[in-house]
């Protein structure tokens, strides 16, 4: 009888093969590492450009401000007759107000005498009750009369961002307040977080234009204790 054995097999590979071997695995590992690297950069070059696209920013070039000297510029607009200035604004203000007092700057009682300080109080389009409570506590001119100072409260505000704002039941509140209290300055634009600057370049306009008269201007937000 023949009897067989399973005898292991034993195969040799010379130097030279073992070198390409770890060659290809070398530039396989590479490539790998290299793919990964350039998808990970692609992926927050993505990120970074969705969260410039959902909050707004423009991504377009922009230079510095003129170097000029601001406070003369507005001096000699305040001399000559037609109130232009020589250097025109980088961002012209461009916010029309859809409610304002009447009169503005004047006092709640006398509309004929302005006050002696005007407390801008930059609220939130939602914040019915913190103007509510500051009506009633440092908003109100009866805290100033011991000082012998006379004040003007007035509540800047933004709009909704729908397409039906107007007709909205926030805006009738809105509306409704301002009827009340005519002490609502409310300008079209968004309301937003990242419209703030918006809002302080605005009421900045409006208080120039409108308040010139008064000896003191203050500019608060809601959620501040004055």
């Amino acid at each position: 009888t023949r009897t067989s054995s399973c005898v292991p097999v034993k195969y040799e590979t010379t130097n030279r093969d073992n070198k390409m071997y770890i060659r290809h695995s070398s530039c396989k590992q590479t490539l790998k590492s290299i793919l990964f690297i350039v998808l990970f950069l692609s992926c927050v070059v993505l990120i970074i450009y969705l969260m410039y696209i959902n909050q707004g920013l423009s991504l377009n070039y922009f230079e510095y401000p003129l170097d000029v000297d601001l406070y003369m510029i507005y001096e000699n607009r305040l001399k000559t007759a037609d109130k232009k200035a020589s250097v025109e604004p980088i961002n012209p203000i461009i916010f029309n107000t859809i409610l304002r007092p009447v009169p503005s700057c004047k006092l709640a009682n006398q509309f004929s005498v302005s006050p002696d300080l005007v407390i801008l109080v930059k609220s939130a389009l939602l914040h019915f009750k913190s103007r509510d409570n500051i009506r009633r506590s440092w908003g109100n001119p009866n805290c100033y009369r011991h000082h012998k100072m006379r004040t003007r409260t007035l509540f800047i505000l933004g709009r909704l961002g729908s397409a039906d704002w107007e007709h909205s039941s926030t805006q009738k509140l809105v509306l409704q307040e301002h009827l009340k209290y005519n002490d609502i300055v409310q300008f079209d634009f968004i309301e937003s977080y990242y419209n703030v600057t918006y809002k302080l370049i605005a009421t900045l306009d409006f208080a120039t234009s409108e308040c010139s008269s008064s000896q003191f201007l203050t500019l608060i937000d809601d959620d501040f204790m004055l």
